[in-house]
């Protein structure tokens, strides 16, 4: 009967929040539907950038060198490092750019190049501090969440790890090295042990795909107004250019019953993972979806 193309970052006027994640548009003109006539819908294509690119500047940490001197013979250097611009696609990727940010902003730390976190085999992220290193991590918030401390973002949420700093001074080979910076950091992991939760990093391995324009359908044990459910790319597997994913969909196409109505004038969507988090996706989504009179 017809296709519709809607775009995440239009109609802002009238849905000024819209979102890679989530959406809405409102159409040119009205599709009129014809009364007592059933319709489906389906997914025809879907194109969006796969890199997950953190644009915000609160997703940070604050590093504590202890063995850091200034000109007034005072010891520790606090450096609040901000994860903004980085490309994130997994938790691999997440625990590079934390070491390389450390080995980058310590250079003692450069030379060995001691991985302070890693992702294992129990899909979990691994903390592996090492003990009297004279290294404090602070971790904000948002980082928390992403690392799986926590399992929800609470804005007032920090994790310390590393070395208990005390207020005033530490001893290093025998000789009393005074703070300059007089709070105390008193850490919760001065080892190696994994965060409880999975990691939060945005891009799961299927993209759940919902709208208002579906009838509600069954999906495990509740009903939703589900469209479509697909897998992602992988970064690494992507060669287009700006590694832009375009995803279309032909004879493989699956119609769900289009919600009665007499009309069609706007659409909304919302792109979930499994665990029913907002996909963090960068730039903008499209998506062509194709309505037809049912074949039923």
């Amino acid at each position: 009967m017809t296709y519709i193309t809607f775009l995440s970052n239009y109609d802002k006027l009238n849905y000024p929040n819209n979102e890679p994640g989530t959406f809405t548009n409102t159409l040119a003109q009205t599709i009129h539907l014809d009364e007592g006539t059933k319709y489906e819908i389906a997914l025809a294509e879907l194109s969006y950038n796969n890199n997950y690119v953190i644009e915000s500047d609160d997703i940070t940490f604050w590093l504590f060198d202890w063995r850091h001197e200034d000109k007034d013979k005072l010891w520790g250097s606090l450096t609040v490092m901000k994860l903004a611009h980085q490309i994130i696609n997994n938790s691999v990727d997440l625990c590079s750019v934390l070491n390389g940010m450390i080995w980058s902003t310590v250079k003692r730390l450069d030379k060995d190049k001691h991985k302070y976190f890693t992702y294992e085999d129990n899909r979990r992220i691994w903390c592996n501090m090492i003990p009297d290193s004279g290294l404090t991590l602070v971790i904000q918030s948002r980082l928390v969440v992403m690392l799986g401390a926590v399992k929800h973002d609470k804005s007032k949420d920090i994790l310390i790890v590393g070395d208990t700093k005390p207020e005033d001074f530490y001893v290093f080979n025998g000789e009393k090295r005074y703070f300059k910076d007089k709070r105390e950091f008193k850490s919760a992991l001065t080892g190696r042990d994994f965060f409880v939760y999975p990691p939060k990093i945005g891009l799961g391995e299927e993209a759940l795909i919902y709208s208002d324009l579906c009838q509600p359908t069954h999906l495990a044990t509740s009903l939703v107004q589900l469209l479509r459910i697909l897998p992602l790319a992988k970064n690494r597997d992507v060669v287009l250019e700006n590694d832009r994913v375009v995803v279309t969909f032909g004879a493989d196409r699956i119609y769900v019953p289009l919600m009665a109505r007499s009309s069609i004038n706007t659409g909304t969507f919302h792109l979930r993972t499994l665990n029913q988090e907002r996909l963090m996706l960068r730039g903008y989504v499209r998506l062509l979806v194709h309505i037809r009179r049912s074949l039923e």
